[in-house]
């Protein structure tokens, strides 16, 4: 059933691509399943590269390569590139063309390089090239622009790849699923360790991105010599909260005689993503991808049969959050048994996978989304993992792909972003809780609460994303409800985590959010005025987020909160403990001007008005068709 819902997920991708008006170029891609993928090869030493089963993505082989220093390895291709303005025509957006790469190491060769070619079949030197670094074990994923990643200059002619080995060594590599061009946006790529030029000629504003994490590798947190009382206390507080968060706040056990069929049914849903580890403890699996990563197979031959067999990260996690709960749940030995080895193996598939410190699957965008899961499974199995000796892996996966360390300097602070408020903070949080109770551990967190209050305190001026003095929160340029709920309930549940803790929310922090929640109440009444949904219509939930911004500051020890979570969360808030014996919150009545929002909203008993203007400073929808010509949207 899962495959099943991966395909369809996949599907729908690719028809929307369709839709956006893309090319539909069908371009080459090699597998590395049979031989032919083999007939173009070109080696010193013949017997020194063949098909693999020992480690792949796609399909159950990859290209296997024994190197020696200096050796190289060719493969002819069809003719496969394309610039920058035929990139941006079939893609329908501004689009750059790459190469897709995706490597495997059992050892690191730290300091080497691999010399990646692309040239005409009769010539013998290159036309472009750059440097893979070979720093790593596991899967490394590689999107290599051709016109501004490379050195070099790209020809249209170039039918061959060429693999360099580095000099003064011997390794082995493993190569699979080579798409030698495809077109894609180009905001899509970032560097990371083994790739640090790529799409430098268009450096990363902090202004624009969600953190950039080959910039701070270099900061360290100031620590104090050993804890205080107070500070080991906060941490059994946040874990609590965690516990409560993912687990439920009155977690029902499973009853023995369920357990039979509760593994029964586990076993049969781990099996759908082909985990195994052999003697040797080299692990396989269904490759897991971000979102974004399948994208790169929409437009070659056969990538709907070859995407069938993708996970992506928010099934997977789904799957660990799963177990994580079942284990949490259970007394029976035998069924916790079966659900550590399970999750134990779905973690170190991830970890090979590439999910790792210094390593972006070619891209971390907007990757929170699918991770949310997934970390709250690593925080119900921190005693599991520490077992295994995998917390602190699992901390530096997390220091990268949230830039942990951008909180450590204030040069490095991102501007305030409803999607980190969203997809971000709570896994940035968990990460950090991945550490040892050690003085580091107190010092990012005192950094991290620092970055959280300062982001959410600040009411910021213009069209900057984040939250605005009457009330409104922008993101996108606009104050955009579709993100704002998901921003407050970010932010409202990181104030509930560390809420009676030495990190707390900031009484300024404090004062902000609620008034951006408050400001929700009045312009939502069932629901947001469909003039103020933007690209996303007919979603009805902004009661129900509103809702649960009041309850989790209300637990957190705001009485207003709780009074309004009292009215908005109606006979499920009169049957909670905490808020039964809450006075109600009074409706809103009046007449509220939201000039950020460009709106005025008319309140009366319990009906509505709200009037959206639209003007140069005031967007009327959002579109990622961007044109300069002055076309509001």
């Amino acid at each position: 059933m899962r495959r099943v819902f991966a395909t369809a997920v996949l599907a729908m991708m690719m028809t929307g691509t369709v839709l956006a008006g893309r090319g539909g170029v069908m371009r080459q891609i090699l597998t590395f399943e049979t031989p032919s993928d083999l007939s173009t090869m070109k080696i010193e030493r013949t017997d020194a590269a063949g098909l693999s089963d020992r480690h792949f993505l796609s399909g159950k082989h990859s290209l296997q390569w024994r190197y020696r220093g200096g050796e190289s390895l060719q493969l002819g291709l069809e003719k496969f590139y394309v610039d920058n303005d035929a990139a941006t025509k079939e893609y329908g957006n501004p689009a750059v063309s790459v190469v897709v790469l995706h490597l495997y190491q059992e050892q690191p060769q730290p300091g080497k390089k691999l010399r990646v070619e692309f040239g005409r079949s009769d010539r013998q030197e290159a036309d472009c090239w750059f440097d893979f670094g070979l720093d790593f074990s596991g899967w490394r994923t590689g999107w290599v622009a051709y016109s501004r990643d490379m050195q070099g200059t790209p020809h249209p002619d170039m039918d061959f790849i060429r693999l360099k080995a580095p000099e003064g060594s011997e390794g082995t590599l493993f190569l699979d699923d080579l798409i030698p061009c495809v077109v894609i946006d180009r905001r899509h790529q970032e560097p990371d360790l083994q790739l640090p030029f790529v799409r430098y000629s268009d450096e990363f504003d902090n202004r624009e991105t969600l953190g950039n994490p080959w910039l701070t590798t270099h900061l360290k947190p100031e620590m104090a010599k050993e804890l205080s009382a107070e500070e080991t206390a906060g941490f059994r507080t946040i874990e609590r909260h965690f516990d409560e968060d993912f687990n439920g706040e009155n977690p029902k056990m499973i009853a023995p005689a369920a357990v039979p069929k509760q593994m029964e049914s586990i076993r049969k849903a781990f099996e759908e993503f082909g985990i195994r580890r052999s003697a040797d403890g080299v692990i396989t699996g269904r490759p897991v991808f971000f979102v974004i990563n399948p994208r790169m197979y929409e437009l070659v031959r056969n990538g709907a049969e070859i995407s069938k067999d993708f996970v992506l990260v928010r099934q997977y996690g789904t799957m660990m959050l799963r177990l994580a709960q079942s284990y949490r749940r259970t007394s029976d030995p035998e069924f916790r048994r079966m659900l550590g080895e399970y999750f134990e193996l779905m973690v170190r598939h991830l970890l090979d996978q590439g999910y790792v410190y210094g390593s972006n699957m070619g891209a971390r965008h907007i990757a929170g989304y699918g991770t949310r899961e997934m970390f709250g499974a690593l925080i119900l199995m921190r005693d599991l993992l520490a077992e295994k000796g995998l917390r602190e892996e699992i901390f530096r996966m997390g220091q990268w792909h949230f830039d942990l360390n951008s909180t450590l300097d204030e040069r490095y602070y991102i501007l305030p972003n409803a999607d980190q408020f969203n997809i971000d903070m709570r896994s940035m949080l968990i990460s950090i809780m991945m550490l040892p109770d050690t003085p580091e551990k107190a010092a990012r967190l005192k950094a991290f609460s620092a970055f959280f209050n300062r982001n959410l305190s600040w009411e910021t001026p213009g069209w900057m994303g984040g939250f605005k003095p009457d009330g409104m929160v922008f993101h996108h340029w606009g104050h955009y409800p579709a993100y704002v709920y998901g921003a407050m309930a970010g932010a409202s549940r990181v104030c509930w985590l560390l809420s009676d803790t030495p990190w707390a929310a900031t009484p300024e922090a404090l004062k902000t959010l609620k008034k951006a929640i408050n400001a929700a109440d009045v312009y939502c009444i069932s629901d947001t005025a469909l003039a103020l949904h933007g690209r996303v219509p007919f979603r009805i939930m902004s009661n129900s987020m509103i809702a649960f911004c009041a309850r989790m500051l209300g637990k957190a020890g705001d009485a207003q909160m709780a009074s309004l979570y009292r009215r908005l969360g109606g006979a499920k808030a009169a049957a909670e403990p905490l808020f039964r014996d809450v006075a109600q919150a009074p409706l809103p009545q009046g007449h509220w001007s939201f000039n950020y929002g460009g709106m005025g909203v008319h309140r009366y008993h319990d009906k509505a008005v709200t009037l959206k203007t639209y003007n140069h400073y005031v967007w009327g929808y959002e579109s990622y068709l961007f044109t300069l010509e002055g076309t509001n949207r």
